[in-house]
């Protein structure tokens, strides 16, 4: 066993190399790392401290294979989440032997498996009680040496590191948090943007009276708290296993959207919040976390969503109008498209051109305009 880095120079040591590569390999900061390690395997994941759990995880090695380290990281996140912050932390344990739990494709039946007693751990404190960690899992035969040249080289490129949790949490240059803020000015009814458990990113004006109501929803600890059946949407659970399973080709749990209603009456819709950055993102459940959605509350009654009455208001097709009704009723493009009789791809394009008829970018968008314009209409014959 040896120390595996394949390039240690000064170019790398403080992380600016993997920051440049990053941009142009469309890699996240730690596959790119991973690859400087031939026989280290890193994990990275999120750890709730209000809730003592940890939220999203997944280890990877140099050839970006999934790993499973999840029983080690439950057994150490006590230790893991005590330790300082924005440093590089060694951390001892017992041995453990950690698998690849994806395809080897290797003659080298060790390729697969590693023993290992130490990790080198970096963490970043994201606020509202999250921590994101990062942790290079050291093999049983390193020396204590090359173990601490580990630690150091680690310590080295920490800014790389608080990079990469910063993007995950407002977008790369931001840009999640910008989109996330003219989605949602532009929106009548109280609007939130959230990712995770229900963390708050942003919210506009109409969302504080409800908040100050605290009837709905409420913020505690950065974190919304509402009806049950809202908070199990933000982020359905997915094991680590399953996602190996699918090879990480499931969408994020959060792509879908949602309408609920709450006892007071007030509506509650809850979807993915369009996303600018144009880079292709490695899919894994860490990324899948901070997928930003956007929470609408509306506390405006039952409107008539008659097809014929969303086309004379809104401008739109008759087909077009059809597909907003099942829209405004709860119902999913896909199921709208059965209710009608027509291909989902067919209903996603009428969909897609009734936005940019009426110059949304989103299906939330979609519903506050027409319904909007059907409340503020006057009475209309409408022809049969």
């Amino acid at each position: 066993m040896y120390f595996g880095s394949r390039h240690f120079g000064e170019d790398i040591t403080y992380g600016g190399f993997l920051k440049d590569r990053r941009t142009h390999e469309k890699l996240d900061f730690p596959y790119m790392l991973a690859r400087r390690f031939e026989y280290l395997v890193f994990s990275v994941f999120v750890f709730d401290s209000l809730r003592n759990s940890v939220e999203a995880q997944f280890t990877t090695d140099d050839p970006g294979r999934l790993w499973d380290a999840s029983f080690l990281i439950e057994q150490e996140k006590q230790t893991l989440a005590a330790l300082k912050q924005d440093i590089c932390a060694p951390v001892y344990h017992d041995a453990v032997v950690l698998r690849c739990i994806q395809e080897n494709g290797s003659e080298d039946p060790a390729k697969s498996v590693l023993e290992t007693d130490r990790a080198a751990t970096l963490s970043v404190d994201l606020g509202s009680g999250l921590q994101l960690f990062l942790t290079a899992h050291i093999p049983c035969g390193f020396s204590e040496q090359l173990f601490q040249g580990v630690v150091a080289y680690m310590g080295d490129i920490f800014g790389g590191f608080r990079s990469y949790a910063e993007e995950l949490v407002f977008g790369f240059n931001r840009i999640d948090l910008k989109s996330s803020d003219y989605w949602i000015k532009h929106i009548k009814h109280a609007a939130l943007v959230v990712y995770g458990n229900g963390y708050l990113l942003t919210k506009n004006s109409a969302a504080e009276a409800l908040l100050q109501s605290g009837e709905d929803l409420r913020i505690v600890d950065g974190r919304i708290l509402g009806p049950a059946d809202l908070l199990a949407r933000f982020y359905p659970a997915k094991s680590i296993d399953a996602l190996a399973v699918q090879g990480l080709s499931q969408s994020s749990p959060s792509t879908q959207r949602h309408i609920l209603h709450t006892a007071s009456g007030t509506q509650l819709l809850l979807e993915p919040v369009p996303s600018f950055s144009d880079e292709d993102k490695q899919d894994d459940p860490v990324r899948n976390y901070f997928t930003k959605k956007i929470l609408v509350a509306s506390t405006d009654g039952p409107i008539n969503a008659d097809p014929l009455l969303i086309k004379a208001t809104a401008g739109v097709t008759l087909q077009q109008a059809r597909l907003i009704q099942q829209l405004i009723a709860g119902k999913s493009v896909r199921q709208a498209a059965e209710e009608i009789g027509i291909r989902y791809n067919t209903a996603r394009n009428h969909i897609a051109m009734a936005q940019q008829r009426l110059e949304v970018s989103s299906q939330a968008e979609l519903i506050n305009v027409v319904q909007r314009a059907i409340s503020i209409a006057p009475e209309l014959e409408i022809k049969q």
